[in-house]
């Protein structure tokens, strides 16, 4: 029997995150003398972390638009035995989506683990073919393995992992005493429609956009207002508020009450110990996707009610305990690595 090699690819950032603190913790099991590791250009930033927590002597190959064909044969090539890869969506680049669809007509066993209750469609084509589910699925709860299951995967490869970083960020919860003297607008890009386009920069209120009435209304002269665009969407500059670029660490690490629409972002800053604000507001009702199942943060319906609900923050009225929701979470995905990695195969799921 071959010895086992591993295929770590990381593509969309917030998953492959998700997916390098799981493989960080699995090193006795998967290490750069059994491994190798590829990068889409979407996760670049994990390049230098992987060079050094490795030792690589090779730079991550980095990829964008690689095709089945360009898989099969690095697959061969490699000899690689297991996949383990982030689950990304296909609107932008097939990339991963075609990495799973070719270890699966190699009969390789992969493995995929989900870091949101949504997206759930990134697993299957047009037809509702399941051509891009792996072998072995993590996801967060019991909620999300049952609507894995409504889509046809094998319940017994749909396995609970929870979700280690959101653990992290609980573990880390700082009650936080001092005076909020800020507040970071988390934005996300327009994947309903697919245009990409920031869901702040949208003319939804009366040919307005919410960052126009954040710049014309939110006059807090005391305050600072930022905007911080997601990953994803289409590269923005404004002269109308400050534009938060900074990492994902400086974000949750920073006192300010955070402001959004249904995105992990969000979550994490909650989790963090930052009070927060969720939009919901008809405008954007359109554009929000599935909800969070979990309730957390003040809920606004109206721009008057987020005036209202962000006043009330800068004057002091909050307050934040810790949570334990995702308690455990990296010793499920523990199990599942260790579960993945000491069979020779998997069942392809139907």
């Amino acid at each position: 029997m071959p010895p086992k090699k591993f295929l770590i690819f990381y593509q969309d950032l917030g998953g492959s995150r998700l997916l390098d603190c799981i493989i960080d913790q699995s090193r006795d099991i998967i290490n750069s003398s059994n491994s190798c590791f590829m990068i889409h250009k979407q996760s670049s930033p994990l390049k230098d972390t992987l060079i050094n927590r490795y030792k690589l002597n090779q730079v991550p190959t980095v990829v964008s638009k690689f095709k089945v064909k360009d898989w099969y044969q690095l697959l061969k090539s490699k000899k690689i035995t297991h996949v383990i890869c982030s689950l990304s969506s296909k609107n932008l680049d097939m990339s991963n989506a075609n990495l799973i669809q070719a270890s699966r007509e190699l009969a390789l066993p992969s493995l995929g683990f989900m870091d949101h209750w949504k997206g759930f469609d990134r697993l299957y084509d047009k037809q509702g073919d399941l051509k891009f589910s792996p072998t072995t699925l993590g996801v967060i709860d019991d909620y999300s393995k049952n609507k894995a299951a409504l889509l046809g995967l094998n319940k017994s490869n749909i396995l609970i992992a929870g979700n280690p970083l959101l653990e992290e960020l609980e573990k880390s919860f700082k009650k936080q005493r001092t005076e909020i003297k800020s507040a970071t607008f988390i934005s996300q890009p327009d994947n309903i429609n697919g245009s990409y386009k920031g869901l702040f920069t949208l003319p939804v209120f009366k040919n307005k956009s919410l960052i126009d009435y954040i710049n014309n209304v939110l006059a807090f002269k005391e305050f600072q207002i930022f905007l911080r665009p997601h990953p994803k969407e289409l590269s923005m500059k404004s002269n109308k508020i400050k534009i938060d670029n900074s990492s994902r660490e400086s974000l949750l690490e920073k006192h300010s009450l955070s402001i959004g629409i249904n995105s992990i972002m969000l979550l994490e800053s909650f989790l963090s110990g930052n009070p927060v604000i969720q939009i919901k507001f008809d405008e954007f009702s359109q554009y929000e996707g599935e909800p969070i199942p979990i309730d957390f943060g003040k809920l606004v319906f109206s721009l008057d009610e987020l005036k209202i609900e962000m006043f009330k923050v800068f004057s002091g009225n909050f307050d934040r305990n810790s949570t334990k929701l995702f308690e455990g979470s990296m010793k499920a995905s523990q199990e599942i690595i260790h579960r993945f990695t000491s069979n020779n195969n998997s069942e392809i799921i139907p």
